[in-house]
């Protein structure tokens, strides 16, 4: 988290759907990155959403779900990006978004914007 600034640019600033709030990760040349999303019920995602500031784009991205594992390049953009996978066979109560490397020389990344979709489990 840059400059060790937790409340301005933490992780929970990139789910909370503000638009002037993101998270910003510091220089690194420690890889990957990991992003932990914990679901409040277990669930069968989908898709996610993700927009990063250009420039500072963690690429390759990959998430792990359980037993799956799927890779991803973004594109080095300020748009919002959309990036789907077939639905697990058995529910889920996390995912792990991990990036290997960034655009930014420095190996910053921020992300403005990161929604996860699909379906809950039934009771």
């Amino acid at each position: 988290v840059l400059n060790r600034n937790s409340k301005r640019y933490g992780p929970q600033n990139a789910l909370d759907c503000h638009s002037t709030s993101c998270w910003n990760s510091s220089a690194t040349t420690s890889w990957p990155l990991t992003f932990l999303i914990s679901f409040p019920k277990a669930c069968y995602p989908t898709t996610i959403n993700i927009q990063f500031q250009g420039g500072f784009v963690g690429t390759p991205m990959t998430i792990r779900m359980g037993s799956i594992e799927e890779e991803y390049e973004p594109d080095d953009s300020n748009e919002t990006q959309s990036f789907s996978w077939e639905r697990p066979i058995e529910p889920i109560e996390s995912l792990v978004i991990e990036f290997s490397d960034s655009t930014d020389f420095y190996g910053r990344v921020i992300v403005y914007k990161m929604e996860v979709w699909g379906d809950e489990q039934q009771d």
